[in-house]
């Protein structure tokens, strides 16, 4: 049999869970269109068969457009505004023209156009035509092959597209064993990418309170992108844990610190760690040195200048942060006590930057900066501009900019006042301040994932208080965009995710793909979901 699926709405079955392509689909859908032999329509795509698997490791869900964007006042400097601009999408390899569109537009519109879908180039011809004449005042063109901005100030953007994997051994849809949320998911050194803990995701809107997290997980499991398997590994973590952090070390072991540990009802912090070794098998080994005070709901980086990890927040009864070495655990003196925050590690600065979060009843609206050049010391905090407290939010470092972008959360406690808001911190002027632009969607606990090469930051899924999202934006950052009259970051649509993510850990794939983890509804019947970006 062979599933087929229409390229405006296509529905196939896998992880146990109908995924709907439509654009707000919530992935409720049972799996439909399924066709074999010669059954499939024109236009629909087949699952390729066993055969040739090796060479079509991923399946395709949802394919967004490629959008092409010319600014009227880049054409020409005494640009008319009754001037008619034209806009040509070319096939780059045949030069014939695919598709073509023509406005009459001041300085501050955008023509948009989408592209013919399956090119592999795609070229771009502006024309600007006086009132009246035939010849055109001013012509370019432009061959994209990924989003950029030209010197005519044609802008290429790719919505980019969602897939699943398949494991070459068997030609299946590979599936993820648990739902999971509060867990964690860590690129390896060789490629492969460790899922470690978390608790099956509880129902929408009853997070707010421990007590309501399904059963902890102590399963570890390791997806290998290079052929498409997700295995569960034979020696799990010695007790289950949520809220915990993982980070890589320059050896190539995992630490895995704090969390809530224990029964459901009944949950503590708790300041063990754990190494799990790769290059040993995986082997799991309680360390000797915990931190200094158990916490969870913190967040931590590997501070390399230092061989360190430094984690910050979700402490029981102090504020202070710790610097984990092999050879001990060492408290840093820190202004603001936080949990369920951010922080995000800028290279250049030999910095680390904690955002927002929550203590007690209170939403932080700070940031607080720690120098990692020779010791560790906090810096103090750093205002976050008017109503720009948050909690349960992402925030990425986009390195081909050397900016922090900060995106969604949540503005109360109780988690039931999602933003829309974005953020950027500057590390040159130490400002946080909000870029010019909105997210189409409010939502908390958002997958957040930086691709430089594009200058885009993915965010995507999240919940709010009706339940979770399967929408998805780019953060788009267009260098040296302003002086072509671009906006220098602006906010665009990428096609949804297969099904509602609720509760992901996200992280940039070796390949250059973006890979989401978690659960796939947020209430009792998630299901596991694991997902690929393309931008």
């Amino acid at each position: 049999m062979r599933f087929c699926c229409h390229t405006l709405g296509c529905f196939l079955l896998i992880l146990g869970v109908g995924f709907g392509c439509g654009s707000g689909d919530d992935g409720d859908n049972a799996a439909e269109d399924v066709c074999g032999g010669d059954g499939c329509a024109a236009g629909d795509v087949a699952e390729p068969p066993a055969e040739v698997c090796e060479s079509a490791l991923e399946f395709v869900f949802t394919q967004g457009s490629t959008k092409i964007y010319v600014l009227s006042g880049n054409l020409d400097g005494s640009f008319d505004p009754a001037t008619e601009v034209v806009l040509q999408v070319l096939n780059a390899d045949t030069g014939q023209v695919v598709d073509e569109a023509a406005s009459s537009l001041d300085n501050a519109s955008a023509l948009a156009l989408d592209a013919a879908a399956g090119l592999a180039r795609i070229q771009t011809r502006v024309l600007a035509i006086a009132k009246g004449q035939s010849m055109p005042v001013a012509t370019g063109t432009s061959v994209a092959y990924a989003p950029g901005v030209d010197s005519v100030s044609v802008w290429v953007h790719s919505q980019g597209s969602w897939a699943g994997v398949r494991n070459v051994a068997t030609c299946e849809p590979t599936q993820a064993v648990h739902a999971r949320y509060g867990h964690t998911a860590n690129l390896l050194k060789d490629g492969r990418i460790l899922i470690v803990g978390g608790a099956k995701p509880p129902a929408i809107p009853a997070f707010p309170t421990d007590g309501d997290l399904g059963a902890l997980q102590t399963d570890i499991e390791v997806y290998d992108p290079a052929n498409g398997s997700l295995t569960v590994l034979p020696n799990g973590l010695p007790e289950g844990r949520v809220f915990h952090t993982a980070t890589v070390l320059s050896d190539g072991k995992v630490l895995v610190a704090g969390g809530l540990t224990g029964t459901v009802g009944s949950l503590n912090p708790v300041s063990s760690t754990v190494l799990i070794d790769p290059a040993e098998g995986f082997a799991v080994d309680v360390t000797s040195v915990p931190m200094q005070r158990p916490r969870a709901k913190h967040a931590a980086i590997y501070a390399p200048e230092l061989d360190a990890v430094l984690l910050v927040g979700g402490a029981v009864g102090s504020a202070e942060s710790d610097l984990w070495k092999s050879s001990g655990s060492v408290p840093i003196p820190t202004v603001q006590n936080r949990a369920f925050h951010t922080l995000t590690f800028v290279p250049e600065a030999k910095a680390a930057i904690a955002i927002g979060g929550e203590v007690g009843d209170t939403v932080v609206n700070n940031a607080e900066l720690f120098q990692l050049s020779g010791s560790v010391q906090s810096s103090g905090v750093i205002p976050l501009p008017a109503a720009g407290e948050r909690t349960l939010h992402g925030a990425v470092y986009l390195d081909s900019v050397q900016k922090v972008y900060i995106a969604g959360g949540f503005k109360d406690t109780k988690h039931t006042n999602a933003s829309k808001d974005v953020l950027e911190w500057d590390p040159q002027t130490n400002a946080v301040t909000y870029i010019p632009f909105q997210m189409a969607d409010k939502r908390g606990a958002p997958a957040m994932i930086p691709f430089a090469s594009s200058n885009i930051v993915l965010v995507a899924g999240g919940y709010t208080l009706s339940g979770a999202l399967n929408t998805a934006e780019v953060i788009v950052v267009a260098k040296g965009g302003a002086g072509l009259g671009l906006p220098e970051v602006s906010i665009l649509a990428a096609p949804p995710m297969p099904a509602s993510v609720f509760g992901s850990a996200a992280i940039l794939e070796g390949t250059g793909r973006g890979f989401v983890s978690g659960g796939s509804r947020g209430d009792a019947s998630a299901q596991p979901a694991m997902f690929l970006y393309t931008p």
